[in-house]
């Protein structure tokens, strides 16, 4: 970009991300425990001419719940729990004392059913 020293950082990339990911399995049962880290990274140029006005998000771990659960072999239930340590979003301009955006809320939970074929089903059109 005119007017910037040194190089521009790609968007939306962070250096450092990973997760990580458990689940078990049993019967009916089926769940996962997943982490989830991206490191600090730049959304964009506000102003091109003015790199202090540069967004950046922070970093964040998030943790998720998945589960399923066959009640019946033709119903299950499938509850779901998003960013269980309330992990804030936050974002900034060029430093990171200059807000652009912060929500702390927990995003909702889910439950939610659907109905389920077991293997040796057949389903007829009428």
């Amino acid at each position: 970009m005119p007017f910037r020293d040194g190089p521009v950082r790609l968007p939306d990339r962070s250096d450092h991300i990973g997760n990580l990911s458990i689940g078990y399995e049993k019967g009916g049962l089926s769940t996962r425990l997943a982490a989830n880290y991206r490191g600090t990274f730049f959304d964009g140029a506000e102003d091109p001419d003015d790199p202090p006005q540069d967004c950046f998000h922070d970093a964040e771990l998030r943790v998720d719940f998945q589960a399923e659960y066959s009640l019946t072999p033709n119903f299950v239930l499938l509850p779901n729990v998003n960013n269980i340590t309330n992990e804030p979003f936050y974002a900034y301009l060029g430093d990171k004392d200059f807000s652009a955006q912060s929500t702390s809320s927990a995003e909702p939970s889910t439950l939610g059913s659907a109905p389920g074929f077991s293997a040796g089903s057949s389903v007829r059109a009428g």
